[in-house]
């Protein structure tokens, strides 16, 4: 190794800290905002809807995706194994498989720091610090001198967030879809953004290192570079069914699709074209347990939001000009030869309801896609530029990280005021979290109040959320589960039904225009996802079908009374079984109630 390669690899490694620095800068400054407005006009920062303390978990346009994952975090950092973190008492293979790998890498980082305000911001820099690294090697293998290298890694990570402006393009004649990119791709206009560069929990932030580093280890396990190398490749994508589903599928169609051409090529001696299906096998022997568990059964795969139509995806085009971009300058190197195949494995599974006529989420292959794509396209348009030395590209390196830094500030200076809750709020689930037995089951109606439950105390919640990643719960189980919270109120479910209809004030459009609204927030949107993207008919049939059914008591701890429980129960002293309740919290934003068990119990 000469020692300019090395000056640069060390360069390289220098700009990852300075680009995970720059993504999580925002952090720091909203926490320095928000102090400024506490400490020097405190009247005014009260008045705020969200003045409580800094939290980046608590983004109000990110609210619920953020939550879900925090709570399976917060879950694996308190466990030996990761779970349901919303029912405690579900256990089963599935959910300590289920992703398992990603949320013991999170929750180790909880456990170590132990306050999870500071442990989400410590993950967010440090599994950020991973993406430079890891793009600088795959752009080595696909041929970049390591300048150019060393920029487009930086230039992909620092704004890997627009790679999903695509993803909202694919459906680009409807004016939500144009809307909604718009305000993403131009976000300094307004305050509906969600995250910059790859900083969303839990992919890409974590997942897609994990997905650099299993095809680094493929390819030099396929180059032949020892036996080690290709235990190492096959481990590496054995793992990724623990990390997550969408970055295992992703690897092992590229590689089936790159073993393929090695075997179809005849070039190679036998023990060459042996290699890629060796690692395979050695994969898929680690993903045994996943697919024994792991898979989505029908009724989740419904919960996801499955439609009948056998139209192509035509947003899934830009993933066979990667293919061909990839056959035409890259099939010389192993790395380019499996983002080729890598590409076309993404552009089948967007276009799977082609041949079984059900089409599933396919924003996980657009992003993914759109990720390589701007590895392979910008190494293709870095070379269509003059001859420029490795000093040269270190300084556009600078630029581009310059260049970035407005956008981390103007960034924070949008959104100081979102990041945060309610205070009364805040200290009621303290309370929570320091007082009562550690997995406790709290009721609440206000499925906002339970995602926060799960992801700010040590507490579970009586209704799950049927994503499976997060909860394995049946739905008719869960319509049970919400008929006996509503019945611990009093409650009718036509009532509870009800909220959930007033579309007429979108938070989305309130905070475009830099206001927050919990109230409309809660009604216009996120009512009823205790269901996931369940049809609403097939929602209410087996919600109607539960409360028919003679009410079942799971053991709730404790009652949870807020503004939504107050706007449907009117008067809290009249709750159904008051001589089981004993009050022991209260403040404007709730107030908690123990509850004896009942002598059925």
């Amino acid at each position: 190794m000469g020692g300019q390669t090395l000056k640069t690899h060390l360069w390289a490694l220098a700009m990852a800290w300075l680009c995970a620095f720059v993504l999580c800068l925002p952090n720091f400054l909203m926490r320095a905002q928000r102090a400024f407005y506490r400490d020097h006009f405190p009247a005014y920062f009260q008045g705020w809807t969200d003045n409580g303390a800094f939290s980046t978990i608590d983004s109000f346009s990110m609210a619920e995706d953020t939550y879900e994952y925090v709570a399976r975090i917060r879950h694996a950092a308190g466990h030996s194994l990761p779970g349901d973190p919303f029912i405690k008492s579900n256990r089963s293979p599935r959910m300590a498989a289920t992703d398992a790998l990603t949320f013991e890498a999170f929750g180790a980082v909880f456990r170590m720091l132990g306050d999870h305000r500071r442990a989400w911001m410590a993950s967010q820099f440090l599994f950020a610090l991973l993406w430079v690294p890891c793009l600088y090697a795959v752009l080595l293998m696909l041929g970049a001198t390591p300048g150019q290298a060393a920029w487009l890694a930086l230039l992909s990570t620092l704004y890997a967030d627009l790679a999903r402006v695509i993803v909202f393009l694919q459906d680009f004649l409807l004016f939500d879809k144009l809307k909604a990119s718009f305000q993403y791709a131009f976000w300094f206009l307004g305050s509906y953004h969600y995250f910059l560069g790859p900083t969303r929990p839990t992919g890409p932030l974590f997942t897609y290192p994990c997905l650099f580093l299993a095809a680094l280890a493929f390819v030099r396990g396929a180059a032949g570079k020892g036996k080690a190398s290709l235990v190492l490749g096959g481990a590496a994508g054995g793992l990724l069914a623990y990390v997550h589903a969408d970055v295992w599928a992703a690897f092992h169609g590229a590689g089936l699709l790159y073993a393929l051409w090695i075997t179809a090529g005849g070039g190679p001696s036998r023990r060459e074209r042996l290699r890629p299906w060796l690692m395979l096998a050695l994969s898929a022997a680690l993903s045994l347990p996943f697919v024994r568990y792991g898979l989505f059964t029908s009724e989740q795969i419904a919960l996801q939001g499955m439609t009948r139509t056998r139209q192509i995806a035509w947003g899934s085009l830009p993933s066979l000009l990667g293919a061909a971009l990839c056959y035409r300058r890259y099939k010389d190197k192993p790395m380019g030869l499996w983002c080729g195949c890598l590409f076309l494995a993404l552009f089948c599974a967007c276009n799977i309801q082609v041949l079984t006529g059900w089409l599933l989420l396919q924003g996980h292959w657009y992003y993914i896609s759109n990720t390589f794509l701007a590895l392979v396209g910008g190494l293709w348009l870095a070379r269509k530029l003059p001859a420029l030395g490795e000093t040269d590209w270190r300084w556009i390196s600078v630029l581009t990280l310059l260049l970035a830094l407005p956008r981390s500030i103007g960034y924070a200076g949008l959104h100081y005021w979102v990041y945060a809750l309610p205070a009364d709020e805040e200290r009621a689930y303290e309370w929570l979290d320091r007082n009562t037995p550690q997995d406790s089951a709290v009721a609440a109606l206000s499925p906002q109040t339970d995602l926060r439950v799960c992801a700010h105390t040590h507490d579970g919640v009586v209704v799950s959320f049927l994503i499976p990643i997060i909860s394995d719960v049946s739905i008719q189980e869960n319509a049970r589960r919400l008929v006996y919270a509503l019945s611990l109120y009093g409650v009718r479910l036509d009532d509870y039904l009800k909220q959930g209809l007033d579309g007429s004030r979108r938070w989305g459009d309130q905070l475009w225009l830099g206001r927050a609204s919990q109230e409309s927030r809660e009604r216009s949107g996120l009512i009823l996802v205790h269901f996931g993207a369940l049809d609403a008919a097939r929602r209410e049939e087996a919600l109607r079908q539960a409360a028919s059914e003679p009410v079942r008591d799971y053991g709730a701890d404790y009652l949870w009374v807020g503004a939504f429980e107050k706007s449907l129960v009117k008067d809290i002293a009249r709750l159904p079984g008051r001589d089981r309740l004993e009050k022991v919290f209260e403040n404007t934003a709730a107030t908690i109630f123990r509850l004896r068990p009942s002598a059925a119990r």
